[in-house]
């Protein structure tokens, strides 16, 4: 592992660090808050349906395959990424049926 190289108010961080001389001020009422926040983060509940043009399918499809996750897992990770966009333009909904394309982008 690359061991990175410390400024001079870093390394004086680090070893007070070391020699325990950080006392955390995290109470147990707060810890309990935290962790039922993450629990309730992250539990999955509901249920979606969602039409996709093939095109956003495969584009979705090939993006978890580069990331080597499952492309439902993805889809659902979307909803708290800040580095996916997903977009409903505003057609004419004649245009398409009466349903608006979905358009999903990752910066």
């Amino acid at each position: 592992m690359k061991k990175n190289k410390l400024d001079q108010e870093e390394q004086e961080i680090l070893n007070a660090y070391e020699l325990g001389e950080f006392k955390s001020l995290m109470t147990d009422e707060r810890k309990r808050s935290i962790e039922q926040a993450a629990i309730t983060t992250f539990k999955k509940d509901k249920r979606i349906n969602i039409r996709l043009s093939g095109r956003d399918l495969s584009a979705l499809q090939r993006r978890a395959l580069e990331e080597n996750i499952p492309y439902q897992t993805l889809v659902a990770s979307t909803s708290t990424s800040s580095k996916c966009r997903i977009k409903v333009p505003q057609f004419n909904s004649c245009i398409f049926g009466g349903k608006s394309p979905l358009h999903i982008t990752f910066d």
